[in-house]
């Protein structure tokens, strides 16, 4: 599968639906369109794919925050918050 480059202005702004163990549907698109799709084959990054989705709605959604990506700071305030989101109630069923 071909990879893309989809920028998180393009992103729509209520963030990717809930994810799968293997695929999260990224929707994108410029405003007045119809969305695309573009499905991110999480299950290759080793990575849990409901942080995954969460991460990304975050960022799409607070793009103050895209600065900080890549930094020790802020990878601490993801796990730290991802980690108290697990440990609450029915956190299986909705996205952080």
């Amino acid at each position: 599968m071909r990879g893309r480059d989809i920028r998180w202005d393009d992103l729509v702004a209520d963030g990717p639906p809930a994810a799968s163990r293997w695929t999260v549907s990224l929707r994108y698109g410029r405003s007045g369109g119809r969305p695309k799709r573009f499905n991110v084959r999480v299950l290759s990054f080793y990575v849990d794919y409901v942080f995954f989705a969460t991460v990304v709605r975050h960022y799409a959604e607070h793009p103050e925050h895209r600065t900080a990506i890549g930094t020790q700071r802020e990878r601490e305030r993801l796990e730290s918050a991802y980690a108290e989101w697990r440990s609450g109630p029915a956190s299986a069923t909705r996205l952080a």
